[in-house]
């Protein structure tokens, strides 16, 4: 009985759930509280130093992978509609679509004095990746209502003792699971 359409996602009870954590994690993460990736620093100079075809193909995999979370929400509904299209027509919308994530890659390619009004690294992205943290918890907090309105009290003390033990959780992680202290120190942290 339930209808597939925007949101359709937030009926099942333990989807909301684990969306609150996972977005509570990630806004902790953004915070500084832990860090994880840390290897992937620099894996986008590391694809790109190559001058070759894979390179290139790197830079566009990563990339592709990088914006996924980004546009997935906005490209899921277009996506259903391409694979029930015809098959030229789902041809089409992905290649409008590949088109469309690869157009900033060529309008810089064909007008490179545009790179010179790209924003340069510095400490604002500090504060735009903090700005962001406090936003993934914002809509954790939004999800937690969503939960109240469909589970009551009870799905409200769930998700907010969960989301302690995964923050006490974070916090030991950050603390002690760093990439610089021993193996063994790792190992007990994780």
């Amino acid at each position: 009985g339930e209808r597939i359409g925007w949101g359709f996602q937030l009926q099942n009870p333990g989807f909301v759930v684990v969306l609150t954590m996972l977005f509570f994690l990630f806004g902790l993460n953004l915070l500084g509280v832990f860090e994880i990736g840390s290897k992937l620093v620099g894996a986008d100079a590391r694809v790109s130093q190559r001058r070759d075809r894979w390179g290139s193909f790197g830079t566009g995999v990563l990339a592709a992978v990088v914006g996924a979370p980004c546009v997935g929400p906005f490209i899921g509904g277009v996506s259903g509609l391409a694979l029930q299209a015809s098959a030229a027509t789902g041809l089409l919308i992905f290649a409008v679509l590949g088109f469309g994530m690869a157009a900033p890659f060529l309008c810089l390619a064909v007008f490179p004095k545009l790179l010179g009004y790209l924003p340069k690294p510095g400490p604002w992205m500090e504060v735009v990746k903090h700005l962001m943290g406090f936003l993934l918890i914002g809509a954790a907090v939004f999800l937690v209502w969503v939960a109240a309105a469909s589970g009551g009290e009870g799905a409200v003390l769930s998700i907010l003792l969960g989301l302690l033990a995964a923050a006490v959780g974070a916090w030991l992680y950050g603390r002690w699971g760093a990439p610089h202290r021993r193996r063994q120190t790792r190992r007990i942290a994780i």
